[in-house]
């Protein structure tokens, strides 16, 4: 097709769908080969930006609904869970890295044979800033929850923008204490980075924590120390030490903290999150991949791949929002207020000069040249 023809709303949608699993030279080549449909790569990324700037358009105007109080979710879970994470891309410049957040909220697990999926899962991802992140994490909440009697688990790094604080926020709805653990994945691998793998050691700090012993893992952590003479390597274990005991009450399994007749059926360890980065990370990293301008569009288009929403949010995208079409109607109801009334027309006025006063007047020569006499 020509370049300055417009590809149909379900083309563009069919095509980002594509590039959200495959790269765009893989995309071209599948059209060429299935279709009649042919697209150059800039055109495969501008469908891709085109649809993905339609999810973070209802995106944020969940945010402003929220903001306004308009929002009334309505499932009522006994347990809630969540975790969140970033993971890095490349951008275009040299030694650019562009951060993508990732939240997944779900309701617990289901068995499928011996696996356990995620019951209900929802995922908000972004690669704006944490203030945009975390304000439509709360307005996804809103939008599906009410919180009253939900007993919220969340999971995280602890790492900067991932802390305590902001899931408190975010679940502020909940009248129960808010309990958010350390991924346990995070902690192994941060004793892992600062013992270089002294699997020996690992191992009796790790037995320590579980006991929940905590001045054994304190002497344990400043007996190693003792035996280094890197000021660097000294300086890795005082950083996990003050990590681990900086969060101490946050290390453990949040199923040893409540109550067992309480627990939820097929209740598993937290730690989704970084199984579920593969739908970003396969997409968006390694092969060579650099991001500029596209890369919230693609981060969108997967996001609304994950919860169903994508296809909605697009073709509303060319429907006036409920919001926009109360706008629409104030503009014309204010324009009708202003509106001056018309004037019946009463057609062409016709007219001539009189010929009473004589020819040799001002009038009456004005009468000869209009008259042709």
């Amino acid at each position: 097709m020509r370049k300055h023809m417009r590809y149909s709303p379900n083309v563009e949608y069919e095509t980002a769908t594509l590039a959200s699993r495959m790269t765009c030279r893989e995309v071209v080549k599948t059209l060429a080969m299935w279709t009649q449909v042919q697209m150059s790569h800039t055109t495969v990324m501008r469908c891709v930006r085109a649809v993905g700037e339609a999810q973070e358009k209802q995106d944020q105007e969940l945010v402003i609904q929220a903001e306004n109080g308009e929002l009334d979710g309505k499932r009522q879970p006994n347990f809630l869970f969540a975790e969140a994470d970033g993971t890095f891309v490349r951008g275009l410049k040299k030694r650019q890295h562009i951060e993508i957040k990732h939240f997944i909220l779900y309701e617990g697990w289901v068995k499928n044979g011996k696996r356990r999926l995620l019951k209900e899962p929802y995922a908000v991802m972004t690669s704006k800033g944490l203030d945009t992140f975390w304000e439509q994490v709360g307005a996804a909440v809103e939008q599906r929850y009410r919180l009253w009697q939900t007993q919220v688990v969340a999971n995280s790094d602890g790492g900067v923008g991932y802390d305590e604080a902001h899931f408190k926020d975010a679940f502020c709805g909940s009248h129960k204490r808010i309990w958010v653990q350390l991924d346990a994945f995070h902690v192994a691998q941060s004793l892992i980075r600062s013992l270089h793998g002294d699997k020996a050691w690992i191992t009796r700090i790790q037995q320590a924590i579980q006991r929940k012993d905590r001045t054994e893992v304190i002497l344990l952590l400043d007996t190693y120390e003792s035996n280094l003479d890197e000021d660097e390597r000294i300086k890795q274990v005082e950083k996990v030490k003050q990590y681990l005991i900086g969060h101490w009450d946050r290390l453990f399994d949040w199923r040893e903290i409540m109550a067992k007749e309480t627990l939820p059926e097929n209740a598993g360890r937290l730690g989704a999150m970084e199984s579920n980065q593969r739908h970003l990370t396969f997409r968006m990293k390694k092969r060579g991949m650099h991001w500029g301008e596209s890369e919230e569009g693609m981060v969108k288009v997967i996001q609304g791949i994950r919860n169903g929403t994508l296809k909605a949010a697009y073709l509303s995208s060319f429907i006036p929002t409920k919001r926009d079409e109360r706008i629409i109607k104030k503009m014309i109801r204010i324009a009708s207020l202003l509106k001056e009334p018309t004037v019946p027309s009463i057609g062409a006025h016709r007219g001539r000069i009189g010929t009473n006063a004589s020819s040799s007047s001002a009038v009456g020569k004005l009468n000869k040249v209009l008259t042709f006499a």
